[in-house]
């Protein structure tokens, strides 16, 4: 992947969670202190790891499989307010960018076969929803910030929040949260390069309306357009619909 085009993915993720930031009740920037005001951290998921190497497709398929029923099942129900969600608050779930990985891809390290896939992405909290968390998840904050959970679901083994207090820790943790991205160069090797959560949804609301605000073909559309043959990459399946969601005309 040639780099302009991992900078461009970074700056779509990181445009989506500013105009996240800015929707809705938030209706400020990244940052702040009070109960509703947006906080973005940084996610890291761990799963246990196969008795035997897996495929990347295979793996990537276990990975997002384990995390969609956590944040489906436990994540959003412990960050919400009610114990029962309703369509009004579901509005307000946490924004989750989840890219998969594998062990190696730090040093370049390439290989169709994973034997330890996790995966690191950005998810954008607020301070009730934390305070919720805490309270739910049994986790402990410690004085940095960081937030640990060791075998908080089955098929997940542990995952850690880290706060990211500025724009250059957001934009930091989103390059090396793509890293294996930028290491795929055929469809073949990738079905689920990455992942939003929620998905776009009569409930949440935030994808049409980022939509609606688009005055320019969405990134997804001119990194499409732009694709030679020097820049094989395919998002994959259902990355490739992750990326078309936040297009003109999400589904």
């Amino acid at each position: 992947m040639k780099q302009n085009y991992k900078e461009d993915i970074i700056e779509w993720i990181i445009d989506i969670f500013d105009k996240k930031s800015k929707s809705g009740k938030y209706g400020t920037k990244l940052g702040g202190t009070t109960s509703e005001n947006p906080l973005l951290y940084s996610i890291t998921v761990q799963i246990p790891p196969p008795s035997r190497s897996l495929h990347t497709v295979n793996a990537q398929q276990r990975f997002f499989e384990a995390f969609s029923a956590y944040y489906s099942n436990t994540l959003r129900k412990q960050c919400a307010s009610v114990e029962n969600l309703r369509s009004r608050h579901k509005r307000d779930q946490p924004l989750i960018f989840l890219a998969f990985d594998m062990e190696g891809s730090r040093s370049g390290y390439k290989s169709s076969q994973v034997q330890c896939p996790h995966g690191h992405g950005l998810i954008l909290f607020t301070e009730r929803q934390i305070q919720n968390f805490l309270k739910h998840s049994g986790a402990v904050r410690n004085a940095d910030g960081r937030i640990t959970l060791l075998k908080p679901a089955r098929g997940i083994i542990a995952i850690t929040f880290d706060p990211l207090p500025t724009p250059f820790d957001a934009q930091s943790f989103a390059d090396y949260a793509v890293k294996h991205i930028s290491k795929l160069t055929s469809i073949q090797e990738n079905d689920t390069p990455f992942e939003w959560y929620p998905c776009p949804s009569k409930h949440y609301p935030f994808w049409k309306e980022y939509a609606n605000d688009y005055t320019e073909p969405s990134t997804f559309e001119r990194l499409r357009s732009d694709r030679t043959a020097d820049r094989p990459i395919d998002p994959g399946r259902r990355g490739r619909q992750s990326f078309e969601r936040s297009g003109p005309n999400p589904t």
